[in-house]
C-alpha cells in the first residue's frame, strides 16, 4: 500500500488524511505521515491492511512504541477511534513546574477517581508505550521561550497578577478545545505554580 505506484496508495492516502488536522492522535502533536498497525503486522498479518487496524501516526510514534502485545487488559495502550469517549472527555493528563532556570515542565498520568482500575492503568500504558513525557517536555520547552517574552511585558506592565490571568485564559481555551493535550497541562501547570507567575519565568 505504500508504494506511490502500488495500487492500494489511494486507500493509504485516504486513511492517512482521516487524522484531525494532520496531527497524530497517539501523542496529538505530531504530524501524521504514515500509517500505524495498531495490532502489529508481524504478530496478527491477517489485519496488516484491515482499515480498522490501521491508525493515522507520526514517525516517532509509529517507530517508537514496541511491538510487544498487551497480555493484560491494563496494558493495552488507547485506540483513538474505538475507545471510550471518557479517555477523551475526562482529564487525565497533568504536568507540574520545576522551578529551574529557565523552567522546566514535567508530565504524568493522574487518571480520574470515578474511573474503573483497567481504565486507570490503560493510560498509564499509552503514556509510557509512547514516550510521551520526554516527548512532551521538550514541547514545552520550546513553548516556554516564545512565551517568556510575552509574560515579561504583562509583567513589567500589569504586574504579576495580570501574568497569572493571561495563563488562565490560555489554559481554559486550550482546555476547550482539548483536556489532555500536552499544552493544556503545561498552561495549568504554569497558572498553578506562584513560582512561576511571580516572575519564575525571567
Amino acid at each position: 500500500m505504500v508504494g506511490r505506484a502500488k495500487p492500494a496508495r489511494a486507500i493509504y492516502d485516504s486513511l492517512l488524511s482521516q487524522s484531525h488536522l494532520g496531527k497524530c492522535p497517539f501523542c496529538g502533536f505530531g504530524q501524521a505521515s504514515t500509517l500505524d498497525h495498531y495490532l502489529p503486522k508481524a504478530k496478527y498479518p491477517q489485519f496488516s491492511v484491515l482499515p480498522f487496524n490501521l491508525v493515522p501516526s507520526c514517525k516517532d510514534c509509529n517507530t517508537g512504541k514496541s511491538t510487544a502485545i498487551a497480555t493484560t487488559a491494563e496494558g493495552q495502550s488507547l485506540h483513538p477511534y474505538f475507545d471510550h469517549q471518557n479517555f477523551i472527555d475526562d482529564q487525565w493528563l497533568y504536568a507540574k513546574v520545576r522551578e529551574t532556570k529557565p523552567a522546566t515542565i514535567y508530565f504524568f498520568v493522574k487518571a480520574p477517581e470515578q474511573w474503573d482500575d483497567i481504565s486507570k492503568e490503560r493510560v498509564k500504558a499509552h503514556f509510557n508505550a509512547f514516550k510521551l513525557n520526554s516527548r512532551y517536555s521538550v514541547e514545552a520547552g520550546n513553548e516556554l521561550v516564545s512565551l517568556r517574552d510575552v509574560l515579561v511585558n504583562y509583567c513589567q506592565l500589569f504586574g504579576s497578577e495580570w501574568v497569572r490571568k493571561h495563563l488562565e485564559i490560555e489554559a481554559n481555551s486550550s482546555a476547550s478545545q482539548h483536556s489532555n493535550s500536552w499544552k493544556t497541562a503545561m498552561l495549568q501547570a504554569l497558572v498553578a505554580s506562584d513560582w512561576y507567575c511571580d516572575g519564575g519565568f525571567q
